[in-house]
């Protein structure tokens, strides 16, 4: 038989903040560079001990999450750079940027009712890269256009004294905006 379910949530998700420093201005050949760094911390619920339950007392074919998770569940470090490039009306840009996500303990990495199993985590890191052009057409309007991409290494997960690859972890996302 068919059963469905939603699930909504609102609350507050990790909470990430960042400081940029021009190291260069723009001069002749030379771009500007501009350096960043971010932290990102665990203030949402996180993704782990989450448990699943039937989403229909009369069919046990649809097991639902009894809560969404609003954060990733660790601390997070993103250093980054950016190059921007003047050729008047087009702007060029790259940037590129690595994330290092902090191993944690975690009480409970389970999804099942009455089990309780606790887990070292560590999220496989993120190496980020792009790049676009905005080209100016006037002094009130512009379009501008922008690939980006992320790796992302897979997840490990270690219980018991034995590490695991979490398969379908691994990820690649790219984006291309047009604006």
């Amino acid at each position: 038989s068919l059963s469905d379910a939603t699930l909504s949530t609102t609350a507050l998700g990790d909470i990430s903040m960042g400081l940029y420093y021009q190291f260069l201005r723009e001069s002749g050949a030379a771009p500007d560079v501009v350096g960043s760094i971010r932290v990102r911390a665990p203030t949402g619920r996180t993704p782990f001990g989450i448990k699943l339950v039937s989403a229909d007392p009369n069919n046990n074919n649809l097991n639902i999450a009894d809560q969404l998770p609003t954060g990733n569940g660790v601390w997070a470090v993103t250093a980054g750079l950016s190059l921007l490039k003047t050729y008047d009306p087009v702007v060029l840009f790259v940037n590129a940027s690595y994330t290092y996500n902090i191993k944690r303990s975690v009480s409970d990495i389970s999804s099942v009712q009455g089990q309780v199993t606790p887990a070292d985590v560590k999220l496989g890191d993120t190496i980020g890269f792009g790049g676009g052009l905005a080209l100016a057409l006037n002094d009130r309007t512009s379009m501008s256009m922008a690939f980006n991409a992320a790796i992302s290494s897979s997840t490990q997960v270690t219980t018991a004294g034995i590490t695991q690859t979490v398969i379908g972890s691994r990820a690649n996302v790219a984006t291309m905006t047009f604006g």
